[in-house]
């Protein structure tokens, strides 16, 4: 878990351009505490780890994920959806 966290705690400068440093900021200590493991899933040659959250920091609507499969070649891969309510906006980014 602590790869995950470490992972999207990393990359939350591809969101400067929707949230605010302190929105990031605030996003980041949700991430630290909030994160949760799912039930892994098997693959062919590995194991597939899914880790999630959600949060609200102001008007926006956060939804973050993360998979690690665990195989030889170590892959990680983030997924942001946001919402945002009052400027009707709603974007994935996937790091």
């Amino acid at each position: 878990m602590q790869e995950a966290v470490k992972y999207l705690l990393n990359n939350l400068t591809e969101l400067t351009a929707y949230l605010s440093k302190t929105e990031r900021n605030t996003l980041a200590g949700i991430i630290k505490n909030n994160l949760i493991e799912r039930k892994p899933a098997k693959v062919q040659s590995g194991k597939l780890r899914h880790f999630d959250c959600f949060a609200v920091i102001n008007s926006k609507r956060i939804n973050v994920e993360v998979n690690i499969l665990e195989t030889r070649y170590r892959k990680t891969t983030a997924w942001f959806t946001l919402v945002d309510i009052l400027n009707q906006k709603y974007i994935t980014i996937t790091i």
